[in-house]
């Protein structure tokens, strides 16, 4: 069952003008972290029409950053053919998504995306998640030594791994960058890359960073505070990828279809 509370307009049933929505989107990606359009008006079955509409549209939200070394924008979300790489990028598999920001093994990610959904999973999976950075926050210091927790994921140096498809140079040993989980305004986090490279860096951190990854860890995966939902075809979500942690769970009708672009601000 959907449990959803973000900022919603379904543009079927809207007379909003263009210049209202973008300033509607925009308003509440910096202040409630995410905002859903259901219903954008494109036709999903014309991929090169809706790839341009909704570029377009993005561009009057932000500035769009290209993923790949073609400078590509609009980026397709689906199961691919079996990757190889040793670190994969969720956008690679169809398994679970766990609460994450993009781009986190970057020395700045980027500011937001939008995520369009063509075609939804046809199995029960695929369900979105998404934890704004406040509930986060709220929840580890519910903890009984909340504020520490919350001090060390500020001040500890933790490492990322980098994706294989993103590694600067060619040869097996894995690329990390390092920095804090929690910033006074922001949060970058993703499990997985964390725990493959923490074998790396024996002694990187203290006991007390230790604590404070693994209760955050508990957090993004059991919190009652994660709204979950599924996207409907024509639905597009844009999420600030600064406060906002999202994700999604496994699925295994690969029909799955979404096109997601990277943006900073303006």
């Amino acid at each position: 069952m959907n449990r959803i509370s973000l900022p919603t307009i379904d543009l079927s049933q809207s007379q909003i003008d263009q210049s209202d929505l973008v300033d509607f989107v925009k308003e509440n990606l910096d202040s409630y972290g995410c905002v859903l359009l259901k219903e954008y008006p494109v036709d999903i079955n014309c991929l090169q029409s809706t790839s341009k509409k909704y570029q377009d549209f993005c561009e009057l939200i932000g500035q769009p950053v290209s993923h790949d070394e073609n400078n590509s924008i609009v980026w397709d979300i689906k199961k691919a053919a079996q990757s190889e790489s040793a670190v994969q990028t969720y956008s690679e598999h169809d398994g679970e998504a766990e609460l994450h920001t993009d781009s986190q093994y970057r020395e700045k990610p980027e500011d937001y995306f939008g995520l369009l959904s063509l075609v939804r999973a046809n199995c029960g999976g695929g369900m979105s998640l998404i934890m704004r950075r406040g509930d986060v926050i709220q929840e580890l210091l519910e903890k009984p030594n909340g504020k520490e927790l919350v001090a060390a994921l500020k001040t500890e140096q933790f490492p990322f791994v980098v994706p294989t498809v993103f590694k600067r140079t060619i040869n097996e040993e894995p690329e990390f960058v390092y920095g804090p989980i929690l910033t006074e305004d922001k949060i970058r986090f993703r499990v997985d890359t964390m725990i493959k490279a923490l074998p790396y860096h024996d002694n990187l951190l203290s006991d007390t960073a230790l604590k404070a990854f693994n209760a955050l860890v508990e957090i993004v995966r059991e919190s009652p505070r994660i709204q979950r939902f599924f996207l409907e075809p024509r639905d597009l979500i844009f999420i600030n990828n600064t406060t906002v942690l999202h994700g999604r769970t496994a699925f295994s009708d690969h029909a799955r279809h979404m096109l997601r672009i990277r943006m900073n601000k303006r």
